[in-house]
């Protein structure tokens, strides 16, 4: 059977918008009106180009350019469901699903529209005429009331629920209340960049927070790999700072004299000989170490009369609980 000439050529046309952008990603159309889509385009000249075609034909593109080398790229064709379209762009997919997003606007309920969140009518007045639209709230699960002349919502309540498919008669009421529940705009379903497929799921994260949750992994992974000890041009310079730190104070432990401790090494025989000279008799020390030492034994005393001070407060602390205690036993024997 001989193939339709402008279908070969439409092909064509779809697998070399492929071929000269990095990312593609399939959008939904549902529910745009023509005056809307319009203004789409005028809105991505520049920034994106989006294709509306037969499904056979682009998902017969897809596999053309999967076959000519673009990996993965026919995975595509699982969201090719519905009204669709092709967009190819140099965004990448979070940004192009922000952008996308940016541009979506409100609009009215219709008879037969599916609604994409709960429709909630928030308590006190509202614009609507009093009369038989009461009984009707009433009816749909919304407490209304009558007060000085104008429709009263007592209660918030829903009026639709996520996913139900709107009457003619809530419709007129959303609409009345001025709610335009209803979001219309191009809905980003999956991308495609450089061999990964990028679902609804992932493109709906907020840059700041996809940035976030990198930030939190790599300093997960950094702490990691210090703790087993993996060097990595990331933490080679901790490794080798702790490392050193670690083996200088093994060696002052170990009294090994290297140019690197030999100061701490100095430092610390000077102070044990302090201390060793400071329970020696005064007149077995000289001028220069009984001075050196008296600053020691002065510290010493100090610190003894602190925690001598400190240990009669204590008991002086628990002298007057064991009296509290006793004249509260008393108290209560004696009422």
């Amino acid at each position: 059977m001989r193939v339709a000439e402008w279908k070969i050529r439409e092909v064509e046309k779809i697998k070399e918008l492929i071929k000269s952008h990095r990312v593609i990603g399939v959008a939904r159309l549902s529910g745009i009106p023509a005056r809307k889509m319009q203004e789409i385009r005028r809105e991505l000249r520049g920034k994106a180009k989006i294709r509306v075609s037969r499904k056979t034909l682009m998902r017969l593109a897809l596999r053309e350019c999967e076959k000519n080398g673009k990996s993965g790229i026919s995975k595509l064709e699982n969201f090719l469901d519905g009204e669709c379209s092709l967009i190819f762009t140099e965004m990448n997919p979070l940004e192009l699903n922000s952008y996308l997003e940016s541009k979506k606007s409100r609009a009215p309920a219709k008879p037969g529209s599916i609604m994409p969140a709960d429709v909630i009518i928030p308590e006190g007045e509202t614009n609507l005429p009093p009369g038989p639209v009461v009984t009707d709230l009433k009816v749909m699960g919304v407490p209304a009331d009558i007060k000085r002349g104008k429709v009263i919502i007592t209660k918030e309540s829903i009026l639709a629920k996520k996913g139900e498919k709107i009457s003619e008669k809530k419709a007129e009421i959303i609409n009345a209340l001025d709610l335009s529940p209803i979001v219309v705009g191009l809905e980003l379903l999956a991308a495609y960049d450089d061999g990964v497929i990028f679902t609804k799921e992932v493109l709906g994260l907020r840059k700041e927070d996809f940035l976030e949750d990198l930030r939190t992994a790599f300093s997960r992974a950094l702490n990691l790999s210090i703790g087993i000890c993996y060097p990595t041009e990331h933490n080679i310079g901790h490794l080798l700072s702790s490392a050193f730190v670690k083996a200088k104070a093994l060696a002052i432990e170990a009294g090994i004299i290297t140019p690197e401790v030999i100061k701490e090494l100095v430092a610390s025989a000077y102070i044990k000989m302090l201390s060793l000279a400071s329970k020696l008799p005064k007149d077995a020390l000289d001028k220069e170490l009984e001075e050196a030492t008296s600053g020691i034994t002065k510290k010493v005393d100090k610190k003894r009369k602190i925690e001598r001070k400190e240990e009669e407060e204590e008991k002086e602390e628990e002298e007057e609980k064991e009296e509290e205690e006793a004249m509260e036993g008393l108290a209560a024997l004696f009422g």
